[in-house]
């Protein structure tokens, strides 16, 4: 980057970087920022919930440095490059007074400050979206190969950072459809696909996990809740004191092509989210992205055109004065009120208690990991179907413990009469031991229903085939309880009622990559909705059922 850091621009990032540099330093980590480092342990193309840039990012920077610092690094040079490539995006202005009201409308965006040291995908995506629109803009003054092939490459990047770049792909073409009729366009395009095909291999050799989560495995029942905690955190994230500028920007059309996609990208983001609140809870950071173009859309109103700019930086600074304020707020934490970045001395405590045995974490993927990374200790994982897959689902870490003692970590609400409470601050969990666990994760039960409207009270018998891909055999009879197949009737986001099954022949061991052809039976219960989805499941000793077959969809009578 070819800053000056004599000038007050290269001065505000200099400063910014420093204080992003003491934060990493002096917090303990977020549980879902050691997830991440855990992907960085194991780098791939893809990972079940994101794309592989924000592994790639803590791998490097925790070569180069180590504990928290080294897990942020990448993300805290990510964000001053972000700076470098908004100030770009504004034309590079050399004039004092216009670079001190840039850097203090970047810093009224609260999301810049929490993604300027917290490493989490939604840093590269906030720099490859602006130098998304720098390259967009480079594209429609001049559609040379050079800015076509760099538009290319920048969408890629910009997908490989978080799955929400498509939205922004997609809304800026919205704005301009006439890039349609530019041949260079799809040369972009096609550059960007083949660039991005590593990563679309990666899901279609693990049956495309993250697009069917996204998709369809997070809707839940709707609650009114959703809808309003959306509204209520969009004005809070963008700075509730520029809220009435912000609007205000809105109602003049826009003077340009890259105006335009602002405005597209700004509404699309908004509308888009607020669709999916009813399917589902939307986290507030979802929209992180429309800093970028918020951002220079405030600059290019009220800094170029003037318009009201004493209250525009009036506000941005009360902002950055809040801003600022909880930021040092976090590094002296308040006893008894709960703050991110603070509630990891659980781990030391928990290995001292487990006395150094292997651990299998229920239903988590976040204490896990924050374990892992506090300890320095291989961590395994249990889900069942009460929690949403993950990464660990994909890995198979657990074949090392198969057959071995292990202590089962669940949740105060895991219902069994042979697990003991253990208690540590905010955390409490119930602890069980298993003398000889079996691994049972990654079996398959495959079947093809004939016929799917069936009448209540029917004896329904089906064909199926058990198949073990695992290096290791599993044995049927190990557990305290033994196992046991189970068949789990659902609505799409809720689950109903499990009926028992009897399988023929009876099941004593399943070996390494066999496959048993059996009879499943069971009596077809009777339901109020017609229309329901059902899935194999199978309870392993005293943990909850798991499925370990696809769902599908059948009519009851």
């Amino acid at each position: 980057m070819f800053i000056n850091w004599k000038s007050v621009f290269g001065l505000g990032v200099g400063t910014w970087l420093l204080l992003n540099l003491l934060q990493a330093a002096l917090l303990q980590l977020d549980p879902d920022e050691a997830y991440y480092w855990m992907y960085a342990q194991q780098l791939d193309w893809g990972y079940f919930d994101h794309p592989p840039m924000v592994a790639l990012l803590i791998s490097l920077g925790s070569s180069w440095l180590p504990g928290e610092l080294g897990v942020r690094l990448g993300s805290i040079l990510v964000f001053a490059a972000t700076l470098y490539a908004l100030w770009c995006l504004l034309g590079k202005p050399t004039d004092r007074r216009q670079q001190y009201h840039f850097l203090l409308l970047a810093s009224a965006m609260p999301v810049l400050h929490v993604y300027g040291f917290v490493s989490t995908p939604d840093s590269p995506l906030l720099l490859f979206t602006a130098l998304f629109f720098l390259t967009y803009k480079n594209f429609l003054e001049t559609d040379s190969w050079r800015n076509t092939l760099w538009l290319g490459v920048v969408m890629a990047l910009l997908l490989y950072s978080k799955y929400h770049g498509v939205l922004v792909i997609f809304f800026s073409v919205l704005s301009n459809l006439r890039l349609l009729a530019n041949p260079k366009f799809y040369v972009a395009s096609l550059a960007g696909a083949a660039l991005y095909f590593p990563h679309l291999y990666w899901q279609f050799m693990h049956d495309f996990p993250t697009f069917k989560y996204h998709l369809s495995g997070r809707n839940d029942t709707y609650e009114f809740k959703y809808t309003l905690d959306y509204l209520l955190s969009q004005l809070l994230i963008f700075s509730p004191f520029l809220l009435p500028f912000i609007f205000r920007i809105f109602r003049k059309k826009p003077n340009d092509l890259l105006e335009r996609a602002f405005y597209f990208v700004s509404f699309g983001f908004w509308i888009f989210f607020f669709y999916s609140t009813f399917n589902g809870h939307v986290e507030p950071h979802w929209t992180a992205a429309l800093s970028i173009p918020l951002i220079v859309l405030l600059y290019r109103r009220y800094v170029e055109e003037g318009i009201e700019s004493k209250k525009v930086m009036q506000m941005a600074g009360l902002t950055l004065i809040v801003c600022i304020i909880l930021r040092v707020g976090l590094l002296f934490p308040i006893p008894n009120v709960k703050l991110p970045f603070t509630d990891v001395d659980w781990v030391h405590k928990l290995k001292e208690e487990v006395n150094n045995k292997p651990v299998v974490f229920i239903n988590s993927y976040r204490d896990p990991s924050i374990y892992a990374f506090y300890t320095d200790s291989q961590v395994y994982t249990y889900t069942d179907i009460l929690y949403r897959s993950n990464q660990y689902d994909i890995w198979n870490a657990a074949r090392e413990i198969h057959g071995k003692e292990v202590i089962l970590i669940g949740g105060k609400d895991w219902e069994t009469t042979k697990a003991r409470s253990w208690k540590f601050g905010r955390k409490h969990f119930k602890l069980s031991l298993r003398e000889n666990y079996q691994v049972t994760q990654k079996l398959k039960v495959n079947w093809e229903p004939t016929e799917t409207h069936w009448l209540a009270g029917d004896s329904i018998s089906l064909d199926v085939t058990l198949c073990n891909p695992n290096i290791h055999d599993i044995d049927f009879q190990a557990p305290r309880e033994g196992m046991e197949f189970v068949l789990q009737f659902d609505l799409p986001t809720e689950h109903l009622e499990q009926v028992p099954i009897e399988i023929d022949p009876q099941i004593e061991t399943i070996h390494a990559g066999e496959s048993l052809t059996l009879k499943a039976q069971f009596i077809m219960p009777e339901f109020e909705r017609r229309d329901l989805l059902i899935g194999f499941c199978l309870k392993n000793g005293d943990l909850r059922a798991a499925y370990v077959s696809p769902k599908y969809r059948v009519q009851i009578n």
